[in-house]
Parts: C-alpha cells; structure tokens; sequence
C-alpha cells in the first residue's frame, strides 16, 4: 500500500489509527513506514492515534499535519473504514490529500477511484467463507485440495464494484455467477477449420491429378498407385483438425468426449497410409533393382509389397 501511494505522487504520509493497542494496525502502520524509506525523497510523518468520536478525528488530524492550506503530496492511509467520513470531510476541506483504506465497507467502495485511491480487502470469502467450505467438503467425502495452503490475499481494490458484485457480496455468494476458464476453441477454431479445408482440397486435388495422369511415363514411374495412398493419408489425418475443433461450446460433454476419442485414431490411421505408401514404393524400387543386380527380369506388384504391412 505505501509503494502504491507513492507512485501516487505521495510526498509526506500518515497512518491513522483508531485503535492503538490493534496489532493488526500497528503491522500497517509499520508498512507504511518501511515502505516510504526505501522511497528517497517521502517523508513518513508519523502514526496519528486518532479517537473514536469522529466529531474529533478531523481535528486531531489537522492539528497533527498542521501544514496550513497546503496539502499537496500529503497522504493519509486509514486503518479502519471507520474514519472514512472523517477523513473525506478533511479532503473536501483539503483537496490535494491522498487518501486510502483497509477494510473497505459497501459505502467506502462507492467513492474508490472517485475520492479515494484505493482500498485493501483481505477478501473476507477467501478468509471466512472458503475455509469453512473446503472443512466441509473435506468432513462429507474425505477429499482435500493438493496443496498444503490457500493465499487468500489482501488484494486492492481500485474501483467501486457492479451492482452485481454487491448483491453477491450481501448474499454471502450464494447468488454469485461462478467464472472458470474453459479454454474454449472459438476464437481459434475459424483459423483452423480454413487450414483444414485447404489440407482436404489439396489432397483430393493432388489426387484427382495423379489418376488423371495416370498412363503418363512420369506418373507411372512414380507409382499412382502409392501417390494416391498419400493423398488419402494426408487427407485423413488433415481431418483431424476437425474433431480437435470440437469442444463444450459447441456440443455437448458427451459429443466433445467422442471428438476428442476420434483425434488419436483419425490422424493415427492418416500416419500410416502415408507411411505405408513410402515403405512400400521403396520396397518395390528396392526389389527391382536387387532383381537388376543378378540379371533378373522381376514384375513386383502392389499386393507383393503391400501383403507384409496389412498383418
């Protein structure tokens, strides 16, 4: 919080404290004092013990500062919500002073960002409810989290919060709209649907060219019959990308369950059509030319080479 208000533009800050004898603000008041001096140029003022009439609190702050009509750079940092009135009524009278809070209450956040720079919440879900939470989960079906602990904060709060927050924060999150990532596909899919469809025009295309040429002397030295084999190999495992697109945001758990069953199997079977295909017309040249070394005239045809791989 005392890093925060410097980069803020604070020049000379103070800790209120309502509650002296509070370790819990004495720690923030020492927090902010280690964090003005490694801040060359902040003077840390000192810590204002502050009293619980608030008819008094603006009084004893001036009195305190007493630096005349001139506030600029002067931060105040409350330890309790409770001297919020106090202290926007000392702005109102000062405007320059920067002001911000522990504990934000559904009042004070209305005036985060406007009136107040920010607010630290130690997040009393994570503190209060959740432990409770994972207790009884834990009691119910013997299931704990992996981890040894939970970091539940504080956080800042810059910002007043929705309407909806609110109203889950004053239901005690019971009306809250739970938000999980689900790494959903649907700013990527359209990208890979187009990669796709070019994989699959490409190879019927190579393919309907090689049957289409297929007495020519080049072709038929090539073997048609293994160059259409890779274009159908490439043309299945290019269709891969098609379940692989599938997720929960297009269907349903089941469907996205199938569709990602099917991805290891289609490009699995793509892999070897087209493995097949090269082992095969090598095996073929190879046989050939071993045929050529002992003066042999061979004919080697597809099914002599294709046998061994269909086991």
């Amino acid at each position: 919080a005392g890093l925060r208000l410097v980069d803020s533009g604070m020049k000379r800050g103070y800790c209120l404290n309502n509650d002296p004898e509070n370790a819990e603000n004495q720690d923030r008041c020492a927090g902010l004092k280690d964090s003005i001096r490694l801040s060359p140029g902040v003077i840390y003022g000192g810590e204002i013990n502050v009293p619980l009439d608030k008819n008094d609190q603006l009084k004893v702050v001036e009195e305190f500062v007493a630096v005349g009509g001139n506030w600029d750079g002067i931060s105040l940092l409350l330890c309790s919500p409770s001297l919020t009135d106090a202290a926007l009524s000392l702005q109102e009278r000062h405007p320059n002073v920067l002001l911000s809070v522990f504990d934000p209450t559904d009042p004070v956040k209305e005036v985060i960002g406007s009136r107040i720079l920010f607010a630290v919440d130690r997040d009393f879900y994570l503190e209060g409810y959740l432990p409770v939470w994972l207790l009884a989960t834990f009691a119910a079906t013997g299931q704990k989290l992996a981890t040894s602990f939970v970091e539940t904060g504080p956080r800042f709060v810059e910002e007043a919060p929705s309407k909806a927050q609110q109203t889950c924060e004053a239901n005690l999150y019971a009306v809250c709209d739970e938000y999980f990532e689900l790494n959903q596909l649907t700013k990527v899919r359209p990208a890979g649907l187009a990669l796709c469809a070019i994989v699959l025009l490409a190879s019927i295309f190579f393919a309907g060219w090689v049957l289409s040429h297929r007495r020519t002397s080049v072709v038929r030295k090539s073997q048609p019959f293994f160059l259409v084999m890779i274009c159908v190999g490439v043309f299945v495992a290019g269709a891969t990308i098609i379940p692989m697109s599938i997720d929960d945001s297009i269907a349903s758990i089941e469907g996205s369950s199938k569709a990602c069953m099917s991805v290891p199997w289609c490009f699995s079977l793509g892999f070897t059509f087209v493995f097949v295909a090269l082992y095969s017309k090598l095996k073929r040249i190879n046989r050939v030319l071993a045929g050529a070394k002992r003066f042999q005239k061979l004919t080697v045809s597809v099914m002599d080479v294709c046998k061994p791989l269909l086991l």
